[in-house]
């Protein structure tokens, strides 16, 4: 793991989430596939970074929340948005506080998506009954006779939707946890991570780079109990310990 002199802090559960996740089985198994070309869709890459991507392939961006300043000027109050940290004060005979960090989890995709361009092919979605008979007796009757509609897919809704509920499995994976906590020099106690909520956004596939850049997040919660001192944080990294001997009057001592 990335040694890291002051924690916690937001880069230090940044690098942590990564670890976490570029791990765990779900996100590495070729689980998603392009629902037309039925290509395995990987990770392509993961980044530290909000907006739209520069490479190609799936991003996986991962970053704290953030609490937007108004257009005035003024911070909006915390009960309404989802900073960063939150902190609460929690005294119990015990100097330290309440922490709760805020990270997202954003897909990106780029492919040009708009209306009529993916059609799809399966035909067990698009048949539906040729003819139907209602009566009060039976709500609905239906002919052997069938036809098919025609049904315009988005590919990057379908891949980012799957990846979006992939990372909201891995996260509550409590094995996994074990395995690559996400606190692993946490000077405090780790009470419990919450996902928030999952977020797509669909644009109107007619207004320039929305048919091109799509994306989706989802917004959790890392709950923990943290020390408010800092004379026990920062502790150097021992490198090497050197020996030396010295003769002392006929004998070996060692310093």
């Amino acid at each position: 793991m990335l040694y890291k002199s002051v924690v916690p802090s937001l880069s230090q559960l940044s690098y942590s989430i990564f670890k976490f996740l570029s791990n765990h089985p779900l996100l590495i198994a070729p689980l998603v596939l392009h629902p037309i070309s039925k290509e395995v869709i990987p990770i392509s890459n993961f980044r530290f970074m909000s907006g739209i991507p520069l490479n190609e392939g799936l991003t996986c961006s991962i970053f704290p929340g953030f609490a937007q300043v108004t257009e005035d000027g003024n911070f909006p109050l915390p009960s309404a948005v989802n900073p960063s940290v939150l902190y609460k004060a929690y005294n119990m005979g015990r100097n330290i506080e309440e922490a709760m960090y805020h990270f997202i989890v954003s897909y990106s995709y780029r492919e040009v998506s708009i209306d009529g361009l993916d059609i799809s092919d399966d035909r067990d979605l698009i048949t539906i009954p040729k003819e139907v008979v209602m009566s009060p007796l039976d709500y609905y009757s239906t002919s052997p006779q069938t036809t098919q509609v025609e049904l315009s897919i988005n590919p990057p809704f379908d891949i980012i939707s799957d990846y979006l509920e992939l990372t909201r499995l891995a996260l509550y994976d409590i094995s996994h946890h074990k395995k690559f906590p996400l606190n692993p020099e946490f000077p405090g106690q780790l009470e419990g991570l919450d996902i928030i909520h999952t977020n797509y956004s669909s644009f109107k596939w007619s207004t320039g780079a929305n048919s091109y850049f799509h994306m989706g997040h989802i917004l959790f919660r890392i709950n923990a109990y943290i020390d408010m001192g800092w004379r026990d944080r920062f502790i150097p990294l021992i490198e090497e310990i050197n020996t030396s001997i010295e003769l002392v009057d006929g004998e070996d001592i060692k310093a």
